[in-house]
């Protein structure tokens, strides 16, 4: 039970991630904490085994983002991918206009997610509505937007005139395409994303993430220029792959533990007795009487987190794989 902070690459969907996973180790139940787009980059949080079983727990983390937003432009999915619907001449000003508005878009704002998103309106993914070209009311919802800025660059590339690069952070779901089309709106234009790194999410960072060429290395024998055809499926007939026990074996050092994606909730320590009753699903009241007043509380034994629990000593949940070790052990009598 680990997670893995992964740097997702250009034209994967994070199904792709963890459908590749699923082929080098032969882990089914693998997971991920949050969509990234195709055409972005950037942390992508995958869970595994008893760990999926997490995703819905973990603390909510304000996300990090960089992109480079092209003005002038509109496409259908409001990024680089989807078909261009109207093209417009810019005002010469128009990067020096953005700059002066920054400050509007700063703080607790109203947002209309995309229509190519997997936001459910009356039981539909709204995507499904765009691809049958049917017309839906979008709920807006309240999204915060921390830190707001202007860059030179992203990752090297300088802007065109027509390009404005931006720094980002902002509380979770919040749409960055949406916010690139509202940011090109305020100054008199369209405007789409043309490139979005995600540089943290989930409290995990890019420098925290496993890189595709990383994983080559992991996952591949011989020396790899390319390491996007040697973990393709066309890459299977080209490169000798590690068998899947040596692959899982060579992934440990990139692992992130439970009590590390969970640093920042409330933690108590469970003696023997009492680790032992509370794997079998049973909080003694010896628990419940030191637990502190927060939303989440982890139940430590050995230093792992065995059990989530509310402040009133009820259970969020119990970690199997953990449950399972200790039973296992040398029960203490009470």
């Amino acid at each position: 039970m680990y997670f893995l902070c992964i740097d997702k690459p250009v034209g994967y969907t994070s199904h792709d991630v963890i459908s590749l996973f699923r082929v080098l180790t032969g882990i089914k139940r693998i997971g991920h904490t949050g969509t990234l787009d195709p055409f972005a980059t950037g942390v992508l949080l995958l869970a595994f085994q008893d760990a999926t079983k997490l995703i819905g727990h973990i603390p909510v983390e304000s996300k990090h983002y960089q992109c480079i937003l092209q003005l002038g432009i509109q496409t259908e999915t409001a990024d680089c991918v989807g078909a261009v619907v109207v093209e417009e001449e810019v005002s010469p000003t128009v990067v020096q206009d953005l700059e002066r508005v920054l400050p509007q878009f700063q703080g607790k704002i109203l947002q209309k997610p995309p229509i190519y998103s997997a936001i459910k309106v009356n039981g539909k993914k709204l995507y499904e509505y765009a691809r049958k070209g049917q017309t839906v009311e979008i709920p807006s919802r309240t999204v915060n937007i921390h830190q707001l800025s202007m860059m030179d660059a992203l990752d090297g590339v300088q802007p065109t005139k027509t390009q404005v690069a931006l720094d980002i952070q902002c509380s979770k779901g919040t749409y960055i395409r949406s916010l690139g089309c509202d940011l090109a709106n305020a100054v008199g234009t369209v405007g789409h994303l043309s490139t979005l790194r995600r540089l943290s999410s989930d409290g995990l960072t890019i420098e925290q993430s496993l890189s595709f060429s990383d994983l080559a290395t992991v996952a591949v024998v011989e020396p790899v220029d390319d390491c996007l055809l040697a973990l393709s499926k066309e890459g299977r007939s080209l490169f000798t792959r590690r068998e899947r026990p040596e692959v899982i074996d060579r992934l440990r050092p990139y692992r992130i533990s439970v009590e590390t994606v969970f640093k920042d909730v409330a933690r108590v320590e469970l003696t023997e007795p009492e680790s032992f009753r509370l794997a079998q699903g049973n909080c003694l009241p010896s628990v419940r009487s030191r637990l502190p007043d927060a939303p989440l509380i982890q139940a430590l034994w050995n230093g792992e987190m065995l059990a989530l629990l509310r402040s009133n000593g009820s259970i969020v949940r119990v970690n199997p794989s953990i449950a399972d070790k200790r039973i296992a052990a040398q029960p203490s009598k009470e």
